[in-house]
């Protein structure tokens, strides 16, 4: 029995030839054989619809058999979960090298179902260097046994379970084409040697491989990991020029290079004062070609002023003091010196309760001097 045809579609000595635009065959066995002597032909080389078998045993006898379009061909099984051996593989549906060669899809091989789920996928090895066109195979379970040669093509395995690569670093020979290997979670796969860059936060439903650009192989997951990118704290010397901001980045898996997780560096730069001599140091704007999600984390930069300017600090108070020759005038104020040692003497309190009564201030104090919050006269000032 040939299995369900769809109206249509007519038989011939040859086979069947379509009048619509796809032809599907639904039965849990679909039988091809000879038809009077004749070899048979499923489809045309001007089809342009696609052709699809849902059995769970596809026999195809004739050496002369031919499944040809210009669209797609698919192999669903017709049981709900049922396995599929590939190339040698086991499986309830067996799809060997002779029956594989038969069919000529004109844009995409598929094998497996997509929407209701397929069971285990076992892949003996299996040679497509002569083939121009992209397959897709989709398994609960996909493990590979022996080498995957690919044509011109994409291959792309699509588990919703995991994949086991058991056949080495040379398992998958692209050729030409590249391959890609979907899942939701690196866990759920074991690369077993296999190379290739990882991409984040995609589906097959979603960024099915037609939308993949490149030519590079690739492991596709749902998964997303996050970068967090923080700006390093800095001290800026006063005078100084504030040299490049830097930052550190955080959370790229060990499988990923640096640079393939962070595609475009960030902006790093200083934000407003939010007080005293501190700065925010904010960053933003990179991105992450692999698929990362990116957080920020602001980081702080402190206004320095060293000792040689004449302006010390008192537990993180600033004070433009004279140096040592009006140091006993400004202790007699409540004010200490920074003694040679660097050690911090004094306290804000003293600083604060000399301003406030009014023996801190000189009566021409000049207004000007970065930073300058109470004036002290002679060129002096407090920085809260």
């Amino acid at each position: 029995k040939s299995g369900t045809r769809k109206t249509g579609f007519s038989r011939h000595a040859r086979g069947f030839s379509p009048r619509t635009e796809t032809l599907e065959y639904h039965s849990r066995v679909v039988h091809f054989c000879c038809y009077d002597g004749n070899t048979s032909a499923i489809g045309s080389s001007t089809m342009t619809g696609d052709i699809t078998f849902v059995s769970d045993k596809i026999r195809l006898d004739n050496t002369g058999l031919n499944v040809e379009t210009l669209g797609d061909i698919i192999l669903k099984p017709y049981s709900a979960d049922a396995s599929i051996g590939v190339s040698g593989g086991s499986g309830t549906l067996d799809l060997s090298d002779t029956h594989l060669g038969y069919f000529s899809p004109g844009t995409k091989l598929v094998i497996g179902d997509a929407a209701a789920g397929t069971g285990a996928v076992d892949i003996d090895g299996w040679d497509l260097s002569g083939a121009g066109y992209d397959v897709e195979i989709y398994g609960g379970y996909i493990g590979l046994d022996g080498t995957l040669t690919g044509g011109g093509g994409t291959l792309a395995l699509i588990t919703g379970g995991t994949f086991t690569n058991n056949a080495g670093a040379s398992a998958i020979n692209a050729g030409t084409g590249r391959y890609l290997i979907y899942a939701d979670h690196p866990d759920d796969v074991a690369r077993g040697g296999l190379e290739a860059t990882s991409l984040y936060n995609r589906t097959y439903t979603d960024d099915p491989l037609e939308s993949i650009d490149g030519t590079g192989d690739h492991f596709v997951y749902s998964y997303q990991p996050t970068l967090t990118l923080t700006a390093d704290d800095r001290v800026w010397i006063a005078g100084e020029a504030l040299s490049a901001l830097t930052y550190a980045v955080s959370g790229v898996r060990a499988e990923d290079a640096d640079s393939w997780a962070l595609s475009t560096a960030p902006r790093v730069w200083r934000g407003s004062q939010r007080g005293k001599l501190l700065y925010d140091i904010l960053i933003s704007g990179a991105a992450s070609d692999a698929g990362y999600a990116i957080e920020y984390v602001t980081g702080t930069l402190e206004k320095f002023f060293p000792e040689s300017s004449g302006i010390v600090k008192y537990n993180g108070v600033h004070s433009s003091v004279a140096p040592s020759s009006r140091s006993a005038e400004r202790t007699e104020q409540g004010f200490k010196t920074r003694s040679g040692s660097g050690r911090e003497d004094g306290n804000e309190e003293d600083i604060r309760s000399a301003y406030e009564s009014g023996s801190a201030q000189d009566a021409d104090a000049p207004l000007s001097g970065e930073g300058c919050m109470i004036f002290l006269g002679n060129g002096h000032c407090l920085v809260f």
